[in-house]
């Protein structure tokens, strides 16, 4: 926060309690006009005297009678004090940007009636004295809190509308109601709820209701982060599309289609901080599955996403219909900026939506962020790296700078070793996922032990080769550019068992320095409509 805006923020605050301090003046002398006429000058008791009676009646005294305009006037609070009080409440109003009551009042949609019942139930929580006040005002003892009825009586302009369960402030949970038994609503406990009368004395916060559902997504690299062309053209084109449905009555969900969780999250960052909001993230797995918690954390979301500047990520993992139709009530009902993580367009979400694509940074993309991230060490390593694995831009920074920070604190150079680290450091990332579907084979066959006819041997060492030089091939010939398919190098090894298949494939893994996996197909198949081809796309893709 810069300076000006820590100064912005610190008049606001002074503002705000002004405006917070004259409301509660204003509600103070509001029930003490209401306040029954206690206390007050009681009339004249006639004196008593020993003079004897005149007649059959006692003689009336001159003095027994006192007209009603020699009684004091009634206690009540003065007229001009309480309009003194309005106006300044009135001309703290004006202030840009305006006091939180009025900002809470503008996004919820409340009526100036709400907002004074609402202040009168935030006014217990801040001064003990009301509860003596909002006694006296019922002129009943054992009602020390506000209720709808004291409202009405209170404040000009009732709305009895306010009390519907569809009205702001019920439907947006402000107030807690204590209702027991047959006893009406109108005579019912009011209080503010808790988050509430803390916005209004300026802390905003997560409710801390839904802080255990959901985890923010920390977006200070993202705000700064420049991302590579081809996902910056998909930020750009999400704005786009947001900032166009701005103003509208429903924002479109977001989905996020691909299999780069990283990538994704980048972006959905990346899109939440050039709109100025912060994203939380929560998988689908957390979403209440009882009714009544399910629609406490609709409201509850939906009042946030109006008082915070707020965007939600919900991730889809191994998702059961249950929640995938759970989900699909929850964004039905959603206004604000959500981005939903599918692995692919099969899962149907809203009507209203926007289906992304998003990748992982092409080859060209990726060689030049291991060169910014490796800064000039290891010039020849970035174009092999790309080439051989696919990462996403975060973890290709992480890769690099552990391994750099490795090599720096081991007290060597790092130009020497530069290349076998990162080489080692990405075989070791790209194995994440593959223990569960295939067996790592611990390599140790090299081309000496290697025997083999001259002809099959020499066919071994040109494969090696072209997956050697098919950077060359694909990025410095253009290739790459002229086709979308056909780019992997597949090798048959044919023969009966015990003839050195898999010897000749560890030999060719070794001289590249990369893992080699045994596949069993019964871990890959399975009986489950689409989870064989998950599989296959977690092994190749």
């Amino acid at each position: 926060m810069s300076e000006q805006e820590f100064n912005q923020q610190l008049e606001w605050a002074t503002v705000n309690e002004q405006h917070l301090t004259a409301t509660l003046q204003w509600l103070r002398l509001k029930l003490q006009q209401c306040t029954p006429a206690q206390g007050q000058a009681e009339p004249p008791q006639q004196e008593v005297t020993d003079e004897p009676p005149s007649g059959w009646f006692k003689r009336k005294s001159s003095n027994s009678q006192t007209s009603a305009k020699q009684l004091p006037p009634p206690n009540l609070s003065d007229d001009e004090e309480i309009e003194q009080a309005a106006q300044l409440m009135a001309e703290i109003e004006q202030n840009e940007p305006p006091p939180a009551l009025l900002i809470l009042a503008q996004r919820l949609a409340l009526s100036r009636f709400e907002q004074q019942l609402l202040a009168l139930c935030v006014a217990m929580a801040l001064d003990t004295r009301f509860a003596r006040l909002c006694a006296l005002a019922q002129d009943d003892i054992n009602k020390p809190y506000p209720t709808f009825a004291l409202a009405f009586a209170l404040f000009d302009d009732p709305d009895w509308s306010a009390l519907s369960p569809h009205a702001p402030l019920r439907h947006w949970r402000l107030l807690e109601i204590n209702q027991p038994g047959v006893q009406p609503l109108t005579s019912a406990a009011l209080g503010a709820d808790e988050r509430i009368v803390n916005y209004l004395k300026g802390l905003n916060y997560l409710d801390d209701r839904l802080t255990p559902l959901l985890d923010p997504l920390q977006s200070d690299g993202y705000s700064g982060e420049t991302l590579p062309r081809s996902q910056q053209q998909v930020v750009d084109k999400m704005l786009e599309y947001l900032r166009a449905s701005s103003g509208h009555d429903s924002v479109p969900v977001i989905e996020l289609l691909g299999h780069d969780t990283a990538s994704k999250r980048l972006i959905a960052g990346q899109v939440a901080s050039a709109l100025g909001l912060s994203l939380q993230t929560m998988n689908v797995n957390m979403l209440p599955a009882q009714m009544g918690d399910f629609e406490t954390f609709t409201r509850l979301w939906q009042r946030e996403s109006l008082l915070m500047p707020l965007a939600l990520y919900i991730q889809l993992d191994s998702a059961t219909d249950a929640e995938k139709a759970q989900l699909k009530r929850f964004l039905e009902r959603s206004n604000g900026v959500v981005f939903v993580d599918l692995d692919d367009s099969k899962t149907e979400t809203v009507r209203n939506r926007l289906s992304v694509e998003i990748n992982k940074p092409t080859p060209e993309e990726q060689e030049q962020i291991w060169r910014d991230a490796l800064q000039g060490q290891a010039s020849e390593q970035p174009q092999r790296l790309a080439e051989q694995f696919s990462f996403s831009q975060s973890e290709i920074k992480r890769l690099a700078k552990a391994t750099v920070a490795t090599l720096s604190r081991n007290e060597t150079e790092p130009s020497p070793l530069m290349d076998r680290a990162l080489w080692h450091a990405c075989r070791i990332a790209a194995r994440a996922g593959m223990e569960q579907l295939a067996q790592r084979i611990d390599i140790k066959a090299d081309w000496e032990q290697l025997v083999l006819p001259p002809e099959q041997t020499t066919l071994l060492h040109q494969i090696t080769d072209q997956v050697a030089q098919r950077s060359r091939v694909y990025e410095e010939w253009g290739f790459r550019e002229q086709m979308n398919r056909g780019l992997g190098i597949n090798a048959l090894f044919a023969g009966e068992s015990g003839t050195g298949k898999t010897m000749a494939a560890e030999v060719i893994a070794n001289a590249l320095a990369l893992d080699l996996y045994r596949i069993d197909l019964s871990s890959v198949v399975s009986k489950y409509i689409g989870e064989t081809e998950k599989n296959l796309r977690k092994l190749f893709d």
